[in-house]
């Protein structure tokens, strides 16, 4: 299975809630515990390897970001 699945399995799509020129941020619920998420999918297939770091390094920003009006990364 790949991991789109493992999402669409585990998640329930509410709404699309942004597009931008590398990807998707969906509003989902999660199954498990009807926790609602947002789930950003970035399309990293066509990126140059500029691009890719640049996506690469958002995900580490967020990882390390702790603040009450930033949404958690996880």
């Amino acid at each position: 299975m790949n991991r789109c699945n493992a999402h669409t399995e585990k998640y329930q799509r509410l709404a699309t809630i942004g597009k931008g020129s590398f990807g998707t941020a969906n509003l989902v619920r999660r199954k498990a515990d009807g926790v609602t998420l947002v789930i950003k999918r970035v399309e990293v297939a066509g990126m140059t390897d500029v691009q890719r770091k640049s996506a690469m390094q958002e995900v580490s920003i967020l990882a390390e970001l702790s603040h009450p009006n930033v949404i958690g990364y996880k």
